[in-house]
């Protein structure tokens, strides 16, 4: 993705200085100018035509869910100003801001817990971000709402090498709001941690920002282990991560924790395998979800690439389905298969084709299978 930094902005001639309600001079001229000229501005605009053959009902989709189904969408445009942590000395600060706006962001729903989500806006991201010095390296922490430190994919579909987003991504919480952490021990192996507010998914009706569980301030807890292997050895570059993220959802008397682990390896320059898999415990129900995908990605050009996903899923719960149908237990598995061609710059350019096939019980109105075909264009900024 291109990024375009606000160079105009450092040439404003007026002097600028942010003063405090007591009419303080809290920062000079110069202090202004630095955290401006870092700023960039960056984004992109989402569209898509999906075609649902036999008109079935979906289950355990994000974005191309059953009202977007025949017909062309406009799903989501974002807009991120960020600015990487800079300073004078060794302590440094920066900041992000991610906002989506139009149908998908009502997916995402992070408004305030005191509203309702809708209106078609979102807060992805919008956090401070601090660096400070730490052993031989430095300490990295971001307050405010961030992205989930679990998964193989991004709500953002340009993120991904797929439009559709998988069963386990499903399950996956979208948005914390509180502080994280992370640390570089050495060379290719990081540590991330962060407490929050609750634990929320797609299936629980999206993120909420500042939500309590509950109201009764039990708050999330998640940490993570990524490794990147060193390009001279065995598995070059790849790499290997696992999380764990527990909490109690929104309005939820008990806890949800789930497990993450997955691996990407880069077989040769135009080829990549990965495999990642979700699994969730239920507590308060006494149920379980668990979610497998397998990822090939092949590079033919510079333009023109091809991605598959093999996915396997079940749950006790009718965590995807949700429909009278099944007695509890659901199991699909799924088959996404994408061609890529980038006619133009900056823009993504995508044919997809995915099939879910329902091992047990008939969800899909009544049959077992659901095929859909999607035309996505992406540009970004």
């Amino acid at each position: 993705m291109k990024r375009t930094t606000i160079e105009s902005l450092k040439r404003v001639s007026c002097v600028s200085a942010i003063v405090l309600a007591s009419g303080t001079v809290f920062a000079e001229e110069s202090f202004v100018k630095t955290s401006v000229a870092s700023t960039t501005i960056s984004g992109f605009v989402d569209t898509s035509a999906i075609i649902n053959f036999g008109n079935n009902t979906v289950y355990g989709r994000t974005i191309d869910t059953t009202e977007v189904m025949d017909g062309f969408n406009f799903h989501m445009a974002n807009l991120t100003l960020s600015s990487d942590p800079v300073g004078s000395g060794e302590f440094k600060a920066g900041y992000k801001v991610e906002l989506l706006f139009g149908p998908a962001a009502n997916k995402l729903g992070s408004t305030s817990i005191l509203s309702n989500p809708g209106d078609d806006i979102a807060i992805k991201q919008a956090y401070v971000d601090l660096q400070a010095p730490l052993g031989e390296g430095n300490l990295n922490v971001q307050i405010g709402t961030w992205d989930k430190i679990v998964g193989y994919e991004s709500f953002n579909s340009a993120a991904n090498a797929q439009f559709s987003r998988s069963f386990a991504f499903f399950l996956e919480p979208l948005v914390h709001t509180g502080i994280k952490a992370s640390y570089e021990i050495v060379e290719g192996i990081e540590i991330i941690g962060g407490i929050a507010d609750s634990f929320r998914n797609v299936g629980r009706g999206g993120a909420a920002i500042n939500g309590r569980a509950a109201n009764n301030g039990d708050l999330t807890y998640m940490g993570a282990l990524s490794l990147t292997l060193p390009e001279d050895g065995p598995l070059a570059g790849s790499n290997v991560y696992a999380g764990v993220a527990y909490g109690a959802s929104v309005n939820a008397s008990s806890q949800d924790i789930l497990y993450y682990g997955g691996i990407t390896i880069p077989v040769s320059d135009l080829i990549s395998v990965g495999v990642a898999n979700d699994y969730v415990d239920y507590e308060q129900f006494g149920g379980y979800a668990n979610a497998t995908s397998f990822y090939l990605s092949m590079a033919a050009t510079d333009d023109l690439s091809f991605h598959n996903r093999f996915e396997y899923a079940r749950s006790n719960r009718n965590v995807w389905a949700s429909n009278s149908t099944l007695t509890g237990d659901e199991e699909f598995i799924g088959e996404t298969f994408t061609i890529q061609y980038d006619l133009f710059d900056n823009v993504l350019t995508r044919l997809e084709a995915r099939w879910d096939h329902a091992l047990e019980g008939n969800p899909f109105n009544g049959s077992d299978d659901s095929v859909s075909l999607i035309g996505n264009v992406v540009y970004l900024f």
